[in-house]
């Protein structure tokens, strides 16, 4: 009979709804570039500069907004990737010895760390029962 699995939970953590702002702020920024060019014709034509030096701050902020929230996903979901490629070399290095990966409470791939650990524990039981067996 087949062993039913444990189904893992997704805790998403400020990545999903910090991802579904930086996509909000794109399609603001979009959109008030649409509204701009479209409705241009409509501005006085003394305010016209004023307008579009509003908009060119508004656009340099939320440029680097993005940006900057861009490299916070990227931190996240990449570091943990690095972590636990850096302690697989370092297994095949020196052996499965004491070797865990620990991620930080936000990061991603939570169940990924837990399953090498896993794995990491059985393959230091299997080997200490092959040092205790008679030989």
């Amino acid at each position: 009979m087949a062993s039913k699995r444990k189904r893992l939970k997704y805790y998403p953590g400020i990545q999903v709804p910090f991802a579904i702002l930086l996509v909000a702020a794109n399609l603001i920024t979009c959109g008030t570039t649409m509204f701009l060019m479209y409705n241009i014709h409509f501005v006085p034509e003394g305010k016209i500069a004023l307008l579009f030096g509003a908009y060119a701050m508004f656009w340099i902020v939320s440029v680097i907004a993005q940006t900057v929230a861009s490299f916070y996903l990227l931190h996240r979901a990449v570091g943990p990737v690095f972590r636990l490629t850096k302690t697989m070399t370092s297994v095949a290095e020196s052996g499965p010895k004491g070797q865990r990966v620990k991620f930080r409470t936000d990061d991603c791939f939570h169940e990924t760390a837990q399953a090498f650990n896993t794995m990491m524990d059985s393959i230091e039981g299997q080997n200490a029962q092959a040092k205790a067996a008679p030989s």
